[in-house]
């Protein structure tokens, strides 16, 4: 999608490794929505990755390049492909080329599940909520890392800023060895999920948590973005107390 481009009430499934031919397997790990500039969500947006399906790694779900952004009052949903065996590696779902997810909306990530059955152990475990280099500014973001049958998967794999505005819900992402379970509860399916064609979003609960302390000027945008509060506490305890004098 190209700057100035709007995705409006969306819902994208990928099955690019899908074939009817047992003889051909395709191995497309590449982002199934990729923007470049500005791009605007308007409404709910989901979209998920496919399968590996020849025992390599799960397609990325969206790759921002530029800013991407979601606007009061509407969700973007992302699920990195991977499901079952098929995928040694779960994909990512988002994955910020120096980009940047901005607004007043919601986003929701889950990594794909990973269970590597092969020889080769430099792909394995589940894919990240959100990788890369980039920052996430939005009021909200619910971001849980995949199952796998190897190693837990933490949330945020490179150099991603949350910014302080933001309430969040990192989920680190099991590893499911010895038991009967697969993908996270709360990873979507698709279009054939028992859940509903789309994913119930009742089910990624973001409390009221965010650094900044709330007030009045919360959604007027004239405060910066530094830092990556989840990873430093000192500077959010700093960052808090100059608020607290700035305004009190």
């Amino acid at each position: 999608m190209m700057n100035g481009s709007t995705l409006e009430n969306a819902r994208i499934v990928s099955h690019t490794n899908y074939s009817a031919r047992d003889d051909i397997n395709r191995n497309n790990s590449n982002p199934v929505v990729v923007t470049n500039g500005t791009v605007y969500v308007k409404g709910n947006v989901y979209i998920k990755g496919d399968e590996a399906a020849d025992y390599g790694v799960g397609q990325k779900g969206l790759a921002v390049k530029g800013k991407l952004v979601v606007p009061d009052g509407s969700v973007l949903a992302v699920f990195g492909g991977g499901e079952s065996q098929l995928s040694s590696m779960g994909g990512d779902a988002i994955t910020l080329n120096n980009g940047t997810i901005y607004g007043d909306g919601k986003v929701i990530a889950v990594g794909g599940f990973g269970m590597n059955l092969t020889g080769n152990r430099d792909i394995l475990g589940g894919g990240a909520a959100v990788s890369g280099i980039g920052t996430i500014d939005t009021d909200r973001a619910y971001l849980e890392g995949g199952y796998s049958f190897e190693k837990e998967t933490q949330p945020i794999n490179g150099n991603i800023t949350l910014s302080y505005r933001t309430d969040r819900n990192l989920v680190t992402g099991k590893c499911i060895m010895g038991t009967e379970e697969t993908t996270s509860p709360n990873y979507w399916h698709g279009t054939g999920d028992s859940d509903g064609i789309c994913p119930d979003l009742s089910k990624y609960v973001v409390e009221d948590n965010a650094p900044i302390r709330r007030h009045s000027y919360r959604n007027s945008y004239w405060y910066p973005s530094y830092g990556c509060s989840y990873y430093n506490w000192y500077s959010n305890y700093l960052f808090n107390t100059i608020m607290w004098y700035w305004f009190f």
